[in-house]
């Protein structure tokens, strides 16, 4: 992920990358509460990198031949982060992004 080193941990059965600033593990999910402001940074064609460094990991993915990745938000909201390309850690690009209320119902932010 992001060119680091692979390691596997044989007591938690895990794989992560290891870099000199974060670790970063398989699997690993949105573990903080977030705000609808905490996505204001968001820019067409940036990185999944760039948006991870600001507000972590996602909640799921959701995609299917595209990475559609979600971020719950405190409201009960979420966010749908669009990602195109072939790996998700190096060359995907953030296309479009979307808000998606409790009701069902969806606006574009990007």
């Amino acid at each position: 992920m992001f060119g680091k080193e692979v390691i596997w941990d044989d007591k938690t059965s895990s794989i992560y990358f290891n870099s000199p600033e974060k670790e970063y593990r398989l699997g690993e999910k949105q573990n903080r509460k977030l705000s609808r402001e905490d996505f204001g940074f968001i820019r067409k064609g940036m990185s999944y990198k760039e948006v991870y460094e600001k507000v972590g990991p996602h909640a799921k993915d959701i995609g299917s031949g595209i990475f559609v990745l979600v971020y719950e938000l405190e409201d009960g909201a979420s966010i749908r982060l669009h990602f195109t390309g072939i790996n998700l850690y190096k060359d995907c690009k953030l296309y479009s992004a979307y808000i998606v209320y409790e009701d069902g119902s969806e606006v574009c932010i990007l």
